[in-house]
């Protein structure tokens, strides 16, 4: 389909729904450019898509973005945090640089968890993840970190 067909039918309505998803206009504006930046990149996929599969790739791509940009500013704002909060907690300092160890998306829902005190329905919510699958990471995660700590301290958590 063409990206400017597409920018008729559905870029009011796209905005429209980031408005209340984003955290003000601006940003539902940047992420519908950006949605419709990475159409235009897709173009060729586009093209053997009915219009409702236009419209959901618009919506899915959106919401991806809104779940990249969420993760990019929870994961600066625990940097900047971090140190305020352990100050000269050497432990805490040690903790820190072992969650940051952890793969990117276990390290978001660890975070989430423990330091922005969320609980699984929360965080399920906001990164699009059943709860269940929400305590399934937590369960890794906590797995991971134990067995690094283990085999690095000489003792337990």
């Amino acid at each position: 389909m063409n990206i400017s067909k597409l920018w008729e039918e559905y870029g009011g309505e796209l905005n429209g729904y980031l408005r209340k998803t984003a955290r003000n206009s601006s940003d539902a504006e940047d992420i519908t450019s950006e949605v419709f930046l990475r159409a235009l990149k897709n173009q060729v996929l586009l093209d053997g898509m009915t219009n409702q599969q236009c419209r959901l790739w618009l919506y899915t791509t959106a919401k991806r973005i809104v779940i990249d940009q969420a993760r990019r500013k929870r994961l600066n704002s625990r940097v900047q945090l971090i140190p305020d909060q352990v100050e000269d907690d050497l432990s805490g300092v040690a903790v820190s640089q072992v969650i940051g160890l952890l793969p990117d998306e276990l390290q978001d829902i660890f975070v989430m968890r423990y330091f922005s005190d969320m609980d699984s329905t929360q965080i399920g919510q906001q990164l699009g993840l059943s709860p269940a699958t929400v305590r399934t990471h937590l369960r890794k995660a906590r797995k991971l970190l134990q067995n690094y700590w283990n085999s690095h301290s000489g003792g337990t958590m």
